[in-house]
């Protein structure tokens, strides 16, 4: 019996240190037995994160036999108690048993004081935002029922983040600006985070504070609140603005400034030299002066809406700008007003201005005209003419005479001259009066003469020169022949007719012009008797012309080959090629040599010249054969092609001495088979001609007067009457070979490409292929 009432004793004392234990371990829960009495507070603390706070729990016993046990603390938000205080097994309160839950980090520890067991409190260290909400202390007593105390605990988040900005939203520090005097400026301060949300307002030194309009976003956590200045003022310059943001009492505001950097406009503008009248072409000086402006204004010289920036200079001196001024002024610029400007070099609208109106003295200057009445009509002989001597002067001319050829005119009636005034009278105008006249006139500045004034009758037309009169073109070409007359009114009629040495001159009945004094005409030759002459003829209310313009129209083409191609010098790197030109089209033709290599079988080399077919070809190796084709070209195409093979001379140690054997190198067996295969097409074709023979020989006569056609099938007057429809390729000229030179001279068809390959290998058609021919009409258009 005994054993079994020491079981018992230890099991209860067990089961409560079990229970002690577990009611500071996270994740074990025990019923909470809440019994509050009226005397139950319920305070709120407040902390600013970071601080310390201590929360009250008051321990004092209901009677004075009694004390405390076991204290617990909750935050109303977790399960489990944070904090526990364990004197269940002590025998004073300092010798009680403390557990703090990890919640807490060892920033928690409970004071107690055995004098004032009232004063008792839980404290927490660097206070986080998470340690916010509502905390009950549970005080359970030796004899005495459990008391709870409820306490909550507000933790004050300051702002993270305090800026000024402007209207744009640009974050603004320091001195900001320089802002316009004058113009508006909105400031917004925005505040981010904190808790609660922070009171953000505005503050000016030595200034009255604008109206001020807050919008908090507590979604956002963020404040913004806007400042408007209507009016920058000279006296807001560097004025500091502050923002400041508050939450508690706790802490002083966060704040942040920024000073206003304002540009000022100038007050005062003067051009401070004497307005007096200057002569024109003698420089002057003029100083204008301003003040008031910050940044020093910038002083700019206008005369007549003309910058006179590059004839001043300009000192600056704190706010005060002086400007000098020097140009020489000519007669345009009497009565014109020069203008002196200030502003400010960042405010375009500040602007002043000092003026002036320039009186420029001159000499005159004159010229002469007919009057206003006879300017649109036509001088005759046998009319009245007025010739105007318009003078402009400062001071005003006072005297005005006149010369006809270098000679002074004298008022004259007998002799219909009369001076009047400013104005010359011939009256009965003869032919005698035609020349040229000048007035002159002075003043206190000095004289002045007149440009020379032409007085001539109108007149007929005329063919204007320097114009194009000879046209070069093809069969079936178009040309637009161009004719331009001078005349006196230019108001002309045209009228086009076509002359040659065979026909009759045939009028063009229906025509246009373009422009009052030029006419064009698109005409197109068809056969050889459409080349010849155009007449232009040209009338106006004066009369027709007395000579028409003549435009001749000649055949063009491309050009006929080189002929009597040879190669007149060969060294060991250099092949000289001498051709005779043929004709050249009605164009200037350039002609052209292309050198292949016959071992590489490429183009190796392109030459082309205007003067004459002789062509150099230069380093070229030695030892070598190659295929020398030549050509000629203009504007309407190019001919067919003339080629021929040379060789550059043996090298020295190539040449074979006396008594010692003859190597055969590869290059010539192959040349030598080149040349026996040509030697073998060339006796082929010759049998083939030979076994046509007759079935042409009645059309050599008309074949020998016609030339084969370039790829073009443009064909020309002089040249062959045809037009073909098909061209002809290839066709052998001279097939000699020789063993010492191995030349090949040939003309090549101008439809294929140029090279190696198609010299070598060539078709050939008969020459007795059918040949069609037609003669269109000519075409002449005017427009």
């Amino acid at each position: 019996m005994k054993w079994i009432n020491i079981f018992w004793k230890w099991f209860l004392q067990l089961s409560i240190c079990f229970k002690v234990i577990c009611a500071g371990v996270p994740g074990i829960k025990l019923k909470t037995h809440a019994i509050f009495s009226k005397e139950t507070e319920y305070p709120e603390m407040h902390a600013v994160i970071g601080t310390t706070v201590s929360l009250p729990c008051n321990l004092s016993p209901p009677s004075p036999d009694d004390s405390f046990s076991l204290v617990l603390w909750y935050r109303l938000d977790l399960p489990n108690p944070i904090y526990t205080l364990d004197a269940r097994s002590a025998t004073a309160p300092g010798d009680a048993t403390h557990f703090a839950n990890k919640v807490l980090g060892g920033r928690a520890r409970f004071n107690i004081s055995t004098q004032r067991p009232s004063a008792a409190s839980l404290t927490l260290e660097n206070v986080q935002e998470d340690d916010a909400g509502e905390y009950r202390c549970r005080v359970d007593f030796r004899r005495g029922r459990t008391l709870s105390w409820l306490v909550k605990l507000n933790v004050i988040v300051p702002t993270n983040s305090l800026v000024i900005k402007d209207k744009d939203n640009k974050t603004l520090s320091g001195t900001i600006g320089p802002y316009k005097e004058g113009s508006s400026l909105t400031l917004v301060c925005e505040s981010q985070g904190g808790r609660p949300l922070p009171s953000v307002s505005w503050r000016r030194v030595r200034a009255e504070i604008p109206d001020q309009f807050s919008e908090p976003d507590p979604e956002k956590g963020v404040v913004r609140t806007e400042m408007v200045i209507d009016i920058l003022k000279r006296e807001d310059l560097l004025t500091e603005i502050t923002c400041q943001a508050s939450n508690t009492n706790l802490t002083a505001p966060i704040t942040t400034s920024v000073k206003l950097d304002i540009s000022l406009n100038p007050t005062e503008v003067q051009i401070t030299t004497p307005n007096r009248p200057c002569s024109a072409g003698e420089r002057i000086e003029v100083v204008c002066v301003s003040k008031g402006s910050r940044p020093p204004a910038k002083i700019s010289w206008w005369k007549d809406g003309k910058d006179l920036k590059r004839y001043a200079t300009e000192e600056i001196l704190d706010d005060v700008t002086t400007s000098k001024l020097f140009f020489t002024p000519s007669s345009d610029d009497n009565e014109k007003t020069l203008i002196c400007r200030a502003e400010n070099p960042v405010n375009a609208d500040s602007a002043l201005e000092d003026q002036w109106v320039l009186n420029v003295y001159y000499a005159p200057i004159v010229s002469v005209s007919l009057t206003a009445s006879q300017q649109n009509e036509l001088i005759r002989e046998g009319s009245d003419v007025h010739l105007e001597c318009n003078i402009q002067a400062n001071p005003p001319a006072a005297d005005v005479r006149w010369r006809f050829h270098s000679k002074a005119i004298p008022h004259d009636p007998s002799k219909g001259m009369l001076l009047r005034n400013n104005t010359l009278i011939i009256q009965n105008v003869q032919k005698a009066h035609r020349g040229r006249y000048r007035c002159l006139a002075s003043n206190l500045e000095g004289e002045s003469i007149s440009d020379e004034v032409l007085l001539r009758v109108q007149f007929a037309p005329m063919c204007a020169s320097n114009q194009k009169t000879t046209y070069g073109i093809a069969k079936h070409e178009e040309a637009n022949v161009s004719c331009a007359v001078e005349a006196d009114p230019p108001e002309v009629a045209f009228r086009w007719s076509f002359n040659n040495t065979v026909s009759e001159t045939i009028d063009i009945l229906s025509y246009s012009s373009d422009g009052a004094s030029r006419s064009v005409a698109r005409y197109i030759p068809r056969t050889r008797l459409d080349y010849g002459a155009l007449y232009c003829f040209a009338k106006n209310a004066v009369g027709i012309m007395k000579e028409p313009c003549i435009f001749t129209i000649i055949p063009t083409g491309p050009p006929e080959p080189v002929q009597n191609c040879s190669v007149t010098n060969t060294t060991l790197t250099t092949l000289t090629l001498s051709c005779d030109p043929g004709d050249d089209g009605g164009l200037p033709q350039t002609f052209h040599l292309e050198v292949y290599s016959m071992l590489a079988e490429q183009l190796i080399m392109n030459l082309s010249t205007m003067d004459s077919p002789m062509f150099i070809a230069d380093k070229l190796s030695a030892s070598s054969s190659y295929l020398l084709v030549s050509y000629a070209s203009n504007a309407k195409g190019r001919s067919m092609s003339v080629a021929l093979t040379a060789h550059t001379q043996l090298a020295k140690e190539q040449r074979t001495s006396d008594g010692q054997p003859v190597t055969i190198s590869t290059v010539l067996v192959v040349l030598m088979g080149t040349v026996g295969a040509l030697v073998l097409l060339a006796i082929i074709i010759i049998f083939i001609m030979k076994a046509r023979g007759d079935k042409r020989g009645k059309n050599e006569d008309k074949a020998s007067e016609e030339k084969t056609p370039s790829c073009s099938e443009t064909v020309f007057e002089g040249k062959q009457t045809d037009i073909f429809s098909k061209n002809y390729q290839t066709e052998y000229v001279d097939l000699t070979p020789n063993t010492r030179t191995e030349r090949i001279y040939e003309s090549l068809g101008d439809c294929k490409e140029y090279t190696y390959e198609n010299v070598i290998h060539k078709s050939h058609f008969p020459s007795n292929q059918t040949v069609h021919s037609h003669h269109p009409i000519p075409t002449i258009v005017t427009r």
